[in-house]
């Protein structure tokens, strides 16, 4: 090998490894801080933050509602003297329209609707797939500005907003329904505050409603919502299929132990895919021993996945590289080698 090849090749045997050396570090960094965060659970409503887009609801006038949800107003047989016979309400990203005030909790979009000089019980809702018999919990943020004065910050006079959110164990899409299960009405009004409900699901799916339902006519009726969780707390376990042994010895044996992520990948108990990433939680035996309390939950983000696979993939990139290197040093090593020893050999031939 001559000695400019030489220099190519010890100049590309230093900067390779260590280009990927830095990206390895780089993606470690990164792996680590968007890695598994404790604590959390899966949110199983879709655009649960408001975040992902809104489209125009063909049902409704002046209708924009955040992807996912839908929107629902009762504006018939109000139980407000002065106007028992409301309107729909106008439906609007908090930041998407020129004139309206940009209010969200986290992100940069909230879902807002508002009456102007009525009133109706209105607000969001959405149906989602749960285990059947499962205990589900809802919670969301609001924020209510009511008023007779024009200054965006200030509520005065405020109605009584009854905002409050629900959880329909049936699935069903009424919202007047006597199966919805409610939250206490509260009034948060320029401020935000959060609301909570449990419910335990008689069907496959359940339908959940974030509301608001002034009770006085005034100007400026507004209410947000933002940050929106429905989560799993229990759920019923299969009955399990009776152990009758090893096949063809005739005597019931112990139940095999296994791996409970591995049965977990199989059947989907303790581990749960979603947008934001994998769900690994333990399920122990609730009191009433009827179903599990989920605990311990555990989100693997889709980020910390994807890096430490490209992790795992330049690891092996810089092992074989480096494997490579060392082969072709030991073939130019042996061609140097077969050339001194032709030397010696001409050599000893003259």
């Amino acid at each position: 090998m001559n000695l400019k090849k030489r220099a190519n090749l010890n100049k590309s045997s230093r900067i390779l490894p260590t280009a990927i050396a830095l990206l390895i570090v780089a993606l470690f960094v990164g792996t680590l801080f968007t890695g598994p965060a404790h604590g959390q659970t899966q949110n199983l409503l879709l655009n649960g933050d408001f975040e992902e887009g809104y489209t125009q609801n063909e049902a409704f006038d002046d209708a924009w509602v955040a992807v996912g949800w839908s929107p629902f107003a009762i504006t018939s047989d109000l139980d407000i003297p002065q106007n028992p016979n409301g309107s729909q309400p106008v439906y609007l990203a908090s930041d998407s329209t020129a004139g309206t005030v940009n209010r969200s909790l986290t992100g940069s979009r909230s879902q807002m609707w508002r009456n102007s000089y009525s009133s109706a019980f209105a607000g969001v809702s959405q149906r989602v797939p749960v285990p059947a018999d499962s205990t589900v919990r809802l919670s969301a943020w609001t924020y209510g500005w009511s008023s007779t004065g024009d200054d965006s910050d200030v509520s005065q006079n405020a109605a009584w907003m009854r905002q409050r959110i629900g959880i329909d164990p049936t699935g069903g899409t009424d919202p007047n329904s006597p199966d919805i299960i409610w939250s206490p009405a509260a009034q948060y009004i320029d401020t935000w505050g959060e609301l909570a409900v449990e419910a335990t699901s008689s069907s496959d799916h359940v339908t959940v409603y974030l509301s608001a339902y002034p009770n006085f006519i005034l100007p400026n009726n507004e209410v947000y919502f933002d940050t929106a969780q429905l989560s799993l707390v229990a759920f019923d376990l299969p009955t399990p299929a009776p152990d009758y042994g090893i096949a063809g010895d005739g005597v019931p044996g112990a139940a095999p132990t296994a791996d409970p992520l591995l049965i977990g990948l199989i059947t989907g108990q303790g581990v749960s895919p979603g947008r934001q990433g994998i769900v690994l939680f333990d399920a122990e035996p609730s009191a009433s021993a009827t179903g599990v309390t989920v605990e311990n939950a555990m989100l693997i983000p889709w980020t910390a996945i994807y890096g430490t696979l490209m992790l795992i993939f330049l690891t092996a990139l810089v092992l074989g590289y480096l494997i490579r290197l060392q082969f072709i040093k030991r073939q130019e090593l042996a061609k140097q080698e077969a050339v001194t020893h032709r030397r010696l050999h001409d050599q000893e031939q003259v």
